[in-house]
C-alpha cells in the first residue's frame, strides 16, 4: 500500500494520508538523503548490485513460466485498476494513533479481533476522520455483523443526515438481506424521513415489501411483521394490513398463535368494507345475507349518531358472521402452518447461535444445522429451503461445507447461475482462503466452457495462497481438458507443466513424490507410455525407498495396464516385497495382493504355489497369530516371536476386503485367517 506521511497544519491533530487499501504498492520513505554518497550508501549499493546479479540468475527460467507470470500480472493489474476506479479519488485519512493496527490489518484483513479493537479505539477517542473508512473496510470483510452496520448508519446519520444514512442501509440490506434487525432499523429511519415527504408512504411501502420478501419467512421474523402491520394500521392503510395478515398466517414463525389472535382482533375492530378486497367482500356479503335471510345490504346496516354526523355500520350479528366467514377461509392455511410448526420447532429451539461470530461452532450445532437443512430439503419448498440456507450461513459462513451444500442444492434443483453466485459470494467475501470453494467455482466455470475464467480463479488463488497441490494439479488438468475441448490436444504441454511442478526448488520431497505419481499415471493411462511411467516411479523409489505409496503406484499402473503381461505386474510386486526399507506390515500386504493376483490371472500352478509359499514365509516372519483348523475350542495361538511394531499396526486396521478364497476356506495350509492380520486393504482396481 502506497503511503506517505504528511503533517497537519493543526498542532492538535496529526494524521497519516494513505491510499485506499485496495491499491497496492511500496511504502515511500519520508527521510531525505543528501546528494553526496556516504560509505554506508556505497556499501548498500554494492549489496544491491549483488542482489541484482542473483535476481538476474534466478530470472533465467523457462519461457512458459515467464509467460504465465505475465498473464497473472496482467490479470491482477486489471483487477487493481478496476478497484481503483471504483474507489474515490480523494485520499483517506487514518489517524496516526490507529496506524499500527491498520498496517496489521493490511496484511491480514480477516483478523476480526483487530478490526474490533480498531473500531473501539477510534470510537473511544472520537476520531471521526477515520471512522467511515474503518467501517467500510471492516464490513467488506464481515458483512454479517449487523450491529456494526447499524452503528455505521447511525454515525453517518449524525454526521450527514438521514439521506446518507438510508444509502448505508440500502447497502447493508443488499449485503445482508436475511437480517430482521437490520431491516427494522432501516424501516425506522425510513419512516421518520419519508413521512415528511409527499410520496413518502409509497416509498416506505416499497421498503416494507422488499423486507418481507427477503426475510419475512424467517422463523424469528415476528417483530418485523408486527411493526409493519401496526404502522399500516396507524396510517389507516387497512387493506395493506389485511393483506399482510393473510401472508403471515401462511408462514411458520415462532409467535404464530399471537398473529392468529391479532388477526381476529383486527377483524372485530374494523368494518369489513375497510380492508376486504372487492371480490372477497361481495362473496362474503352474499353468504351473510343468505344466513340472515336478508335480500339487501341495507337490511343489515344500522345508523349511529356521532354528534353532528350519522353513519351506517353493520349490526352486531352481521359483523360476527363476517368475522366467522373470513376466519373459515383461513382455516386450511392455519392448519398447514401449524403442522409445519410442529415439525420445525424442535430444530429451532435447539439452535443456540443464530448470529455471526468468529468463534468456532459447537459440534452439536454443526450437525444440527445439517439435519435441519436435510429436513427442509425433504419438504421440497424452494423458498423455505433458500431462506433456511441463508439463515444457516449467517452462523456458519466460515464453514465451507455449508456453502458447498447450498451450491449443490441450487445446481441440481434450481439453476446453475444461482449456484455460481453462492460460490462466488463465499470465494470473494467470506472464505477466500478455501481451496475447495476455489476448485468448485473454477469447475463450474469450466462446465460452462468459460476456460479463461476458470484459469483466472485458480491463478488468483495461487497468487494469494500459494502452496496448494490441489490447485496446481487442477491447473494442469484444466489445461489438458481445454486443449481437448479446442480439438488441439497437446500432451507435451501438460507433461512440461507437471515436470515444472516436480522440479521447483520449493517443492518438498513428499510433494515431489506426489507430483511424480500423478505424472506417471498421466504417462501410463493417457499417453500409453508405460516405459516412461515405470522409469519415473523407479527413480522416485530409488531416491525415497521407504515411501510405500510409490511401490503401490507402480503396482497399480501395471495391474491396470498390463493385464496380459503378468511378468511386469509380478516384477512390481517383487520390488515391494523384497524391499529392505518397507515395514513387515506393508511387505505382507503386497505379498497377499500378489497371491490374489496370481490366483486370478496366472495360468501356471507352480508360480501360484510360489506366491503362496512367499506369502506364508512372510506370515511366519511377521509373528502373527496362526489358526488351527480342527480345534474349535482353541482357535489361535501365537507364533514363538512377535515384533511389537506389527502389533501396533495390527490394532489400527480393521477386518475388511478379505480375499474371497480365504473367506470360504480360511484355514488352508494351516495358516491364520485373513481377518486376523490384513485389515483394510486398498482396492487396486
Amino acid at each position: 500500500m502506497a503511503t506517505s506521511r504528511e503533517q497537519s497544519p493543526d498542532d492538535d491533530e496529526k494524521s497519516v494520508t494513505v491510499d485506499s487499501p485496495q491499491s497496492s504498492g511500496k511504502r515511500e520513505s519520508r527521510k531525505d538523503y543528501k546528494n553526496s554518497p556516504s560509505p554506508k550508501k556505497v556499501r548498500k549499493s554494492k549489496e544491491h548490485s549483488k542482489d541484482d546479479k542473483k535476481s538476474k540468475r534466478s530470472s533465467r527460467r523457462s519461457k512458459s513460466r515467464e509467460s504465465s507470470k505475465r498473464e497473472r500480472s496482467k490479470h491482477s493489474s486489471k483487477h487493481s485498476s478496476k478497484k481503483n476506479n471504483d474507489s474515490s479519488d480523494r485520499s483517506i485519512q487514518i489517524h496516526y494513533s490507529l496506524r499500527p493496527i491498520w498496517d496489521k490489518l493490511e496484511e491480514n484483513p480477516k483478523n476480526f479481533d483487530l478490526w474490533v479493537e480498531l473500531i473501539t479505539k477510534s470510537a473511544e477517542n472520537n476520531i471521526d476522520q477515520s471512522m467511515e473508512i474503518i467501517f467500510k473496510r471492516f464490513l467488506e470483510n464481515f458483512p454479517y455483523c449487523y450491529g456494526y452496520w447499524i452503528q455505521y448508519a447511525t454515525y453517518i446519520n449524525n454526521r450527514d443526515g438521514p439521506k446518507e444514512c438510508l444509502y448505508i442501509y440500502q447497502k447493508a440490506v443488499k449485503e445482508f438481506p436475511i437480517c430482521v434487525d437490520l431491516w427494522m432499523s432501516y424501516l425506522q429511519v425510513a419512516m421518520e424521513h419519508y413521512m415528511m415527504q409527499p410520496d413518502g408512504v409509497t416509498d416506505i411501502l416499497k421498503i416494507i415489501n422488499k423486507a418481507l420478501e427477503e426475510c419475512g419467512m424467517d422463523f424469528n421474523s415476528d417483530n418485523l411483521w408486527i411493526s409493519v402491520i401496526d404502522w399500516e394500521v396507524s396510517i389507516c392503510d387497512l387493506k395493506s394490513a389485511f393483506k399482510h395478515f393473510e401472508m403471515i398466517l401462511g408462514i411458520t414463525t415462532d409467535k404464530m398463535e399471537l398473529h392468529q389472535r391479532r388477526f381476529e382482533e383486527f377483524l372485530k375492530g374494523y368494518s369489513p368494507d375497510l380492508y376486504l378486497p372487492d371480490s372477497q367482500l361481495d362473496s362474503i356479503t352474499k353468504r351473510v345475507l343468505k344466513k340472515m335471510g336478508k335480500s339487501d345490504i341495507k337490511d343489515i346496516l344500522i345508523q349511529i349518531n356521532n354528534g353532528s354526523e350519522t353513519t351506517n355500520v353493520l349490526c352486531d350479528e352481521a359483523h360476527i358472521l363476517y368475522v366467522k366467514y373470513i376466519l373459515q377461509e383461513q382455516e386450511d392455511k392455519i392448519k398447514k402452518t401449524t403442522k409445519d410448526h410442529e415439525g420445525r420447532k424442535d430444530f429451532e429451539h435447539q439452535i443456540l447461535r443464530r448470529y455471526f461470530h468468529i468463534a468456532p461452532l459447537e459440534n452439536k450445532q454443526f450437525s444440527l444445522w445439517f439435519k435441519y437443512l436435510d429436513w427442509e430439503i425433504s419438504n421440497r419448498d424452494e423458498k423455505k429451503i433458500k431462506c433456511l440456507f441463508e439463515r444457516c450461513l449467517v452462523a456458519c459462513c466460515l464453514y465451507e461445507e455449508y456453502w458447498m451444500k447450498y451450491a449443490r442444492y441450487l445446481d441440481k434443483n434450481v439453476s446453475k447461475t444461482q449456484a455460481k453466485a453462492v460460490l462466488t459470494r463465499a470465494h470473494k467475501i467470506h472464505i477466500p482462503s478455501s481451496s475447495k470453494i476455489a476448485l468448485l467455482l473454477s469447475l463450474m466455470e469450466e462446465r460452462n466452457n468459460n476456460f479463461n475464467e476458470a484459469v483466472d480463479i485458480l491463478d488468483n488463488f495461487d497468487l494469494k495462497y500459494p502452496g496448494y497441490a490441489s490447485i496446481r494439479l487442477r491447473m494442469v488438468s484444466l489445461l489438458n481438458r481445454k486443449l481437448h475441448y479446442q480439438n488441439r490436444p497437446d500432451e507435451t504441454r501438460v507433461i512440461e507443466k507437471m515436470e515444472r511442478l516436480i522440479n521447483e526448488r520449493r517443492t518438498s520431497k513428499t510433494l515431489r513424490n506426489f507430483y511424480i505419481k500423478k505424472l506417471a499415471r498421466f504417462q501410463a493411462f493417457q499417453c500409453n507410455n508405460l516405459a516412461k511411467a515405470d522409469k519415473l516411479l523407479r527413480e522416485a523409489i530409488k531416491n525415497d525407498p521407504e515411501n510405500n505409496e510409490l511401490y503401490a503406484q507402480l503396482i497399480d499402473i501395471f495391474y491396470c495396464c498390463s493385464k496380459t503381461n503378468i511378468r511386469h505386474v509380478c516384477d512390481a510386486f517383487d520390488l515391494a516385497i523384497k524391499s529392505t526399507f518397507l515395514s513387515d506390515h506393508h511387505r505382507l500386504q503386497y505379498a497377499k495382493r500378489k497371491m490374489e493376483y496370481m490366483e486370478e490371472f496366472c495360468m501356471e500352478p507352480s508360480k501360484i504355489q510360489t506366491a503362496w509359499d512367499d506369502y506364508n514365509k512372510l506370515v511366519e516372519e511377521s509373528g502373527c497369530t496362526i489358526s488351527y483348523v480342527n480345534n474349535q475350542k482353541q482357535r489361535t495361538m501365537p507364533v514363538p516371536y512377535k515384533p511389537m511394531s506389527f502389533s501396533e499396526i495390527q490394532r489400527q486396521t480393521s477386518a475388511t476386503n478379505q480375499m474371497p478364497m480365504m473367506v470360504n476356506d480360511g484355514m488352508m495350509y494351516g495358516m491364520m485367517s485373513s481377518n486376523t492380520y490384513m485389515g483394510n486393504q486398498q482396492n487396486w482396481h
